[in-house]
């Protein structure tokens, strides 16, 4: 088993757990509701039991078309997740695989696929990672929301995992998360309202 890179990390939905993923893992059976356009933002419990570990929120000095141009399209991840070489995404929108950029020159490129659960053009999304994986990372949901504020837009992005080392686990996902947050504001402007950690 490899070690955790946090700079993958930032797609277990990303994506985010991409650096703890090899290639070849087997799709996940997920219960409950599957991916739908409406715009009523569903709870978290409706697709999994596992509880939020880690939580970004930033407000972005942008307007929420903008913002969403961007994080709503899969395909544009790479351009705000360092770890991410390139996103594919299903014709129907109930798919996507991450490519993960090698952590070390001696090392290959990692993939990890990801089931879109819901999805709501200018409100949110939300995908849950296959099972089983290398890392044992169970019950795994993303949820990324964006809504507007004053000024702009609030972007949030939870995420709920059950893993055989938490205290890794969210260590890593909150480096990823944060690089993620820093880069948004980059581009568009603005501050992070909120970094959370379970237990921290």
């Amino acid at each position: 088993m490899k070690p955790i890179r946090s700079r993958h990390a930032p797609l277990l939905a990303l994506s985010v757990v991409p650096v703890l993923l090899t290639a070849g893992c087997a799709t996940a059976v997920h219960p409950g509701p599957t991916r739908a356009d409406a715009a009523e933002v569903p709870a978290a419990a409706a697709f999994t039991s596992s509880p939020l570990r880690n939580r970004i929120r930033v407000h972005l000095e942008a307007d929420v078309a903008t913002v969403w141009a961007l994080v709503g399209d899969h395909t544009r991840l790479p351009e705000y997740s360092a770890g991410l070489e390139r996103v594919e995404a299903s014709a129907t929108g109930d798919e996507r695989i991450c490519h993960f950029r090698p952590a070390a020159p001696d090392e290959g490129s990692s993939s990890l696929r990801e089931e879109v659960r819901w999805y709501a053009a200018g409100t949110g999304y939300a995908t849950s990672a296959e099972e089983p994986n290398a890392f044992g990372i169970t019950g795994d949901l993303t949820l990324v929301l964006v809504q507007p504020t004053a000024g702009g837009t609030e972007f949030t992005w939870e995420q709920h995992y059950d893993a055989e080392d938490l205290p890794a686990m969210k260590t890593a996902f909150d480096q990823a998360l944060s690089d993620i947050a820093e880069q948004l504001v980059g581009r568009f402007g603005g501050r992070i309202t909120e970094r959370f950690v379970e237990g921290a």
